[in-house]
């Protein structure tokens, strides 16, 4: 069937924790399916699939799914047989996504991103289905993410694990080390950071006892992670002259760094505590009530 797929993963027997296996299948599947949502979109907005199960096989854990595809706009597609070529071309875009990260370990700069773009889009021109040829590159957020949970799902799965996609008549080795952090999605998406300071009154979460991590704040009913930079007052801290802890505020000087990409939307917010100006105690029958 052209719009099939199949996902394997070998694993060793015997060994603990078995819901590993359908864990990472389980996220494999949502992944994918969230890669065949952007591909779909390159030829139409219209275009929705739902996945079907075919079929699982045991010994290694094999789970068969296809994609049964459905548009709101038929007109728009030229094809009458439209659907079994959009289905070829949703396993030869995983197929490319999956080959896209062998031996890669991490995205290194924004030109890979743009160029995976290129060639998908191309494969979705390939499929001469729209009445009007105008296909759509997979916006580079999206692809990012997608990139990101595909990476993510093998996660729980150990070293001697394996996971193979199979469609199109070929079978390939996922490739477990990929991983895609926040920090470089935003820096490949970053058009441009807007700086500014502002005074701040920060509920203690999360104090870092040790001076290696992020402290953690809240404020307006959110978790704001932020590094303390006012060297005095956390050396201070760290020798217990001034003692705060969850619970307690600050109030502080904080930077704040908003990062934009090129379409004007915020992609990042980071925080600093450039100076603390007065620690706020929370009241000891509040103190209590932490405990």
């Amino acid at each position: 069937m052209e719009n099939e797929y199949l996902l394997r993963i070998d694993f060793k027997k015997g060994t603990e924790n078995p819901e590993r296996i359908f864990s990472a299948m389980s996220e494999l599947i949502q992944a994918f399916r969230e890669i065949d949502r952007s591909l779909s979109h390159s030829i139409s907005t219209e275009i929705s699939s739902k996945l079907i199960l075919d079929d699982i096989e045991a010994g290694s854990i094999i789970a068969k799914v296809r994609s049964a595809l459905e548009s709101v706009d038929d007109e728009a597609l030229g094809s009458l047989e439209w659907k079994p070529i959009v289905g070829k071309y949703l396993v030869q875009g995983k197929h490319k996504l999956v080959q896209f990260l062998k031996n890669k370990e991490k995205i290194k700069s924004k030109q890979e991103i743009q160029a995976l773009r290129e060639e998908l889009v191309a494969l979705a021109g390939e499929t001469e289905v729209l009445q009007l040829p105008v296909y759509q590159p997979i916006p580079e957020d999206r692809l990012l993410k997608n990139l990101q949970k595909l990476g993510e799902a093998t996660t729980p799965l150990l070293e001697e694990d394996s996971v193979f996609y199979g469609g199109d008549g070929e079978e390939i080795t996922l490739n477990k080390t990929f991983k895609i952090p926040q920090e470089t999605i935003e820096e490949i998406l970053t058009e441009r950071v807007l700086t500014g300071t502002h005074e701040m009154i920060l509920k203690i979460k999360k104090p870092d006892y040790l001076g290696q991590s992020m402290w953690e704040f809240k404020h307006e009913g959110r978790l704001l992670p932020a590094k303390i930079r006012h060297a005095g007052w956390l050396t201070k801290f760290h020798n217990q002259e001034v003692m705060v802890g969850p619970g307690d505020s600050i109030r502080a000087i904080v930077e704040i760094n908003v990062s934009y990409d090129r379409h004007g939307e915020v992609i990042g917010r980071h925080y600093e505590v450039l100076e603390v100006l007065e620690i706020i105690h929370l009241p000891d029958h509040k103190q209590d009530e932490l405990l």
